[in-house]
């Protein structure tokens, strides 16, 4: 019987591999090289690229709760880039953050026609009790129905331009792992706040002042608010395409020796 050799598989030091140490403003591949020095393409200081130093992580990655929920979606609304270069990139934090920006948006955008209905029900006091009752359980349908709709489709939304964002960096040679799209997209989740906000800011104002001109500002602030995830996203991919992650113990550094199969 003859011995032919495995497949190579695939050096740790290999920049593709998602726990390879790689400068995070050039690229060039650290792995091994001394930690106190320098980078040999740019000059930036190695220290400065290991994840433990660079990528603390957002408020949520750090210590999830409401307050550190509100903190992180305020910082990627008013500083974004900033906190991009922090985030950890760590798949299980991000896609709980990235659940619950979902679930938030899902609940604002679900109340929403009982705020309608509040609104309605002020400036029509003299609506029969019978069509208030009417008018409430349609609202409460709409909210339940919404509610999922809106939940279903981010979800799906996110979970497409995760694997674009992965499809993009091996077209361009970015190390775009499932641990960063997961990462940068799930902050990114924000603007789904944005869309949520430009869109039923001119309906309510429509209820109240009874203007048609509103109206079609509803979609325009939709696809605002779309356009800013995207933005978020670019800003994500740019600031973490040679993003390191720190390497669990049971991940050996060095290549896997190569054992020859029958």
């Amino acid at each position: 019987m003859s011995m032919r050799p495995a497949p190579e598989i695939q050096s740790r030091h290999d920049p593709r591999d998602e726990f390879t140490l790689l400068c995070e403003r050039c690229g060039y591949v650290l792995e091994g090289l001394d930690q106190d020095g320098n980078c040999p393409e740019c000059g930036k200081p190695i220290a400065e690229s290991l994840p433990r130093n660079a990528r603390p992580g957002s408020p949520w990655q750090q210590k999830p709760s409401l307050r550190s929920l509100i903190d992180t979606c305020r910082q990627m609304l008013y500083r974004p880039g900033p906190l991009l270069e922090r985030v950890r990139i760590d798949g299980r934090t991000s896609g709980s953050l990235e659940g619950w920006i979902v679930f938030a948006t899902s609940i604002v955008c679900a109340a929403s026609p009982w705020a309608f209905y509040l609104v309605w029900m002020f400036f029509n006091p003299t609506r029969g009790r019978r069509s208030l009752l009417s008018e409430a359980g349609h609202a409460t349908l709409y909210a339940l129905v919404g509610g999922m709709l809106v939940a279903i489709v981010l979800t799906i939304l996110t979970g497409i331009e995760r694997v674009g964002i992965r499809t993009f960096g091996r077209v361009h040679g970015r190390r775009i792992t499932h641990a960063i799209s997961t990462t940068v997209c799930a902050h990114a989740c924000v603007g789904w706040f944005t869309a949520a906000f430009l869109f039923w800011t001119p309906v309510f104002a429509y209820v109240i002042l009874d203007e048609d001109w509103l109206m079609p500002i509803a979609p325009a602030g939709l696809f605002l608010g779309l356009l800013h995830f995207e933005i978020l996203v670019w800003l994500g991919v740019k600031r973490c395409r040679y993003a390191n992650r720190e390497r669990p113990q049971t991940s050996p550094p060095l290549s896997r020796p190569v054992t020859p199969s029958p």
